[in-house]
């Protein structure tokens, strides 16, 4: 009775211990795609980051398999073996990109395969795909300790301003005075209306552009006429050559008035002689006298009888002559 218990429990101690190895197995064998149908495909990295046979490939976020097989092909060069499902294939074009992430913040490293464009094949056994580089997180600490000392020197730099502004009375005295911040007002106010008639006298400098341009105006005549510019011309032409006539008139005149006060002569006598002058008054006056007086003397002799039918005849011939 005794031996048979013993047998009893060497039974099911078998059967426990075989059950557990099967699940075991099971759980190993899902894990490393033992039990799937699978296809290998390639990547190339140039750092793997710690990237270990065994860590997981995922695309769009999904496990789809895992890493076979890392190997160095040369200095540059990691050669990294994936075990792709099947039944996952078809979401992966040779076109996609893959690129090493992490589970996590800092969980162990992984492959993503990003999606591509549906214009491009599906992958086949053996593919390889391309990569992106990843940034590491020692590549990634060094950058951010370099900021960091980038910050510090910023904020170092700015406490030492804002230490010089807090000891400078005159600054803030400025920045404390109301006068000058309503004559600063005003100026900003006269800027602004200096501005506005700016735009309108450029408003109107456009309109009398227009104008000239149609021809409208003085200005637009003169310059769209060709009639008008060449009168102009010559109005200038003429005016030019009035002006030298004008101009040589005055140096022969110059030259006269010289004469007559260098030169002696009867002119020149006259002009500084007075007594001469008034005698010349004096004959000019008599002159007219006499002038008159002979006048007055030739009525007298037309109104004589014995004359006085001559000049009648006179007359009258000078009138038929005339018809």
């Amino acid at each position: 009775m005794e031996k048979t218990k013993n047998y009893i429990k060497l039974g099911l101690f078998v059967t426990i211990g075989t059950v557990l190895l099967v699940l075991a197995l099971y759980l190993i064998g899902s894990k490393k795609n033992l039990f799937s149908e699978t296809i290998k495909v390639n990547t190339l990295f140039r750092n793997i980051g710690g990237l270990l046979p065994g860590n997981n490939v995922r695309f769009a976020g999904i496990n789809v398999g895992t890493i076979q097989n890392v190997k160095i092909v040369n200095d540059t060069t990691v050669l990294v073996t994936m075990i792709i499902e099947k039944d996952s294939k078809k979401f992966i074009r040779k076109n996609s990109v893959t690129d090493i992430g992490s589970d996590g913040l800092m969980g162990n490293k992984l492959i993503n395969i990003s999606a591509s464009s549906s214009e491009s094949s599906i992958i086949e056994e053996n593919d390889t795909l391309l990569s992106l580089k990843s940034v590491g997180t020692d590549e990634m600490m060094h950058t951010l300790s370099n900021t960091n000392m980038n910050v510090y020197d910023i904020s170092t730099d700015l406490k030492a301003i804002m230490k010089r502004i807090n000891n400078n009375s005159v600054l803030w005295n400025l920045l404390s005075d109301t006068t000058l911040a309503r004559k600063v007002r005003t100026s900003m106010e006269n800027v602004e209306q200096t501005t506005k008639h700016a735009s309108e006298l450029s408003a109107n400098m456009e309109g009398i552009l227009k104008d000239i341009h149609d021809g409208k105006g003085a200005a637009g005549k003169l310059i769209g006429d060709k009639a008008v510019a060449d009168d102009l011309a010559n109005s200038i032409a003429n005016l030019k050559a009035a002006s030298d006539t004008a101009k040589l008139a005055l140096h022969h005149m110059h030259e006269f008035m010289r004469d007559l006060n260098i030169t002696p002569g009867p002119l020149g006598v006259l002009a500084r002689d007075t007594a001469m002058a008034n005698d010349l008054k004096s004959t000019i006056h008599n002159l007219d006298r006499s002038s008159s007086l002979l006048q007055e003397d030739l009525k007298a002799v037309q109104s004589n009888f014995l004359l006085r039918k001559y000049f009648k005849n006179k007359i009258k011939a000078e009138k038929d002559s005339v018809k």
